[in-house]
């Protein structure tokens, strides 16, 4: 009680005079509040050490079991009944693959496979329980979570059971486009390859004619000029294509190249004159357009056919002038002289309006007979914004035979 009346006094000042007098004991002072902040900070400090102490996390326990050497870990975890593999592994083959196969398949004695959605607890708790059949309940705790263990991983599982699915194999077809491209590629293949083009256009090959002989008459001494002609739009008028060569009462051109469409797809050709004319398109022998012989007054020619994009066909137009001309019954060769010439080969794209051939499609080389797969087949998927193949299904496997039937028809008829 002394000592707190004598630092109370040192610490509450007195008046004297108007004035607070100087505390005696000055060290005392000092020294009361350096042990207060001693003790406020160790208790501060206590507090501290308390609350790390209690959200500190355990160590797991393997790590202390390894630190002590001494201590073999035991062979179930507590909290998930989670066994040894390897040693459930030993004593499935050992007690349980003579009933239950050495995969769960099953056996004579026990059809049913090892699948199912318990967890491995409820697999050790049943097995500790019911297995093996012959002595149920003779095995530990230890050995039934190794069983459990060893039969969850390897094949009871959803996850085990996908684990060893064979992987899933599909069939993708060819696209429709592939397809006919590789049937094409395929025919082509055993006749002689085409040269790529270098430059655009149809080769032109003009020929005078005689008054007696003019009908397709197109010898080689006949021929007058050959040139490259861009694209086939000519009108003549009453003159001769090439002057002091070739009369312009009697003369024969024939244009032949190459012609590459765009696109797959039907194409319409069509053919405008007033004379006679033939179109070849991808065949020689058998014209796609047939105004040789005209009747009446009619001055355009339609034809159609089917034609796979990017691939070069054979193309030949043949175009003669001559006497017969509706309208002009004369043969007084002067009245013939007045008739004008003209021509122009079109065609009509797939989805297109009709139009001048333009030159980029033309190229003056001499391409073989490409076969074009023409058979219907159901569309490709474009889910995924482009062409392809999916599924083979039945339209497309009775499409695919139409076609084989269709090629080996062609391939028939062109044998030589």
């Amino acid at each position: 009680m002394r000592l707190f009346s004598l630092v109370r006094d040192q610490l509450v000042p007195r008046r004297a005079r108007g004035t607070y007098p100087r505390p005696r004991f000055g060290w005392l002072y000092s020294l009361a509040c350096c042990l207060g902040c001693v003790l406020i900070a160790a208790a501060f400090l206590a507090v501290k050490i308390s609350l790390f102490a209690a959200t500190e996390p355990q160590a797991p326990s393997s790590e202390v079991q390894a630190a002590d050497p001494e201590k073999s870990p035991p062979a179930t975890n507590p909290a998930t009944n989670m066994g040894d593999i390897s040693a459930g592994k030993t004593l499935y083959h050992a007690k349980c693959a003579a009933c239950h196969g050495q995969k769960g398949e099953g056996s004579d004695q026990h059809d049913q496979t090892l699948q199912g959605d318990r967890s491995v607890a409820q697999l050790a708790d049943y097995i500790h329980k019911t297995m093996p059949e012959d002595a149920p309940g003779t095995l530990s705790a230890v050995e039934a979570a190794n069983a459990a263990s060893y039969v969850y991983h390897e094949f009871y599982s959803l996850a085990a059971r996908e684990r060893h699915k064979p992987p899933r194999i599909e069939l993708s077809r060819l696209t429709v486009k592939q397809y006919r491209q590789a049937v094409a590629d395929l025919v082509g293949s055993f006749r002689q390859a085409t040269p790529l083009p270098t430059q655009t256009g149809l080769n032109g090959l003009y020929y005078a004619q005689n008054e007696f002989h003019f009908h397709r008459n197109f010898k080689k001494d006949r021929l007058v000029q050959e040139r490259v002609d861009p694209t086939i739009k000519f009108d003549f008028g009453t003159t001769a294509p090439v002057k002091d060569k070739m009369s312009a009462e009697h003369f024969a051109i024939r244009w032949e190249g190459a012609l590459q469409p765009p696109e797959t797809g039907e194409y319409e050709f069509i053919v405008r004159t007033e004379h006679a004319a033939a179109l070849h398109v991808n065949n020689e022998t058998t014209p796609l357009i047939d105004a040789w012989v005209k009747s009446g007054n009619e001055s355009e020619y339609r034809g159609s056919i089917f034609l796979v994009g990017g691939r070069l066909y054979p193309l030949r137009l043949d175009f003669c002038k001559g006497k017969q001309v509706p309208g002009n019954k004369s043969k007084d060769k002067k009245e013939n002289s007045d008739v004008s010439a003209s021509i122009e080969l079109l065609w009509k794209r797939p989805h297109a309006p009709a139009e001048t051939i333009p030159p980029t499609a033309f190229a003056p080389v001499k391409p073989a007979e490409s076969f074009v797969c023409a058979t219907a087949f159901p569309p490709d998927d474009r889910s995924y914004g482009w062409e392809r193949g999916t599924t083979i299904s039945a339209e497309w496997d009775s499409a695919t035979t139409a076609a084989a039937l269709e090629a080996t028809g062609y391939i028939l008829a062109n044998l030589n």
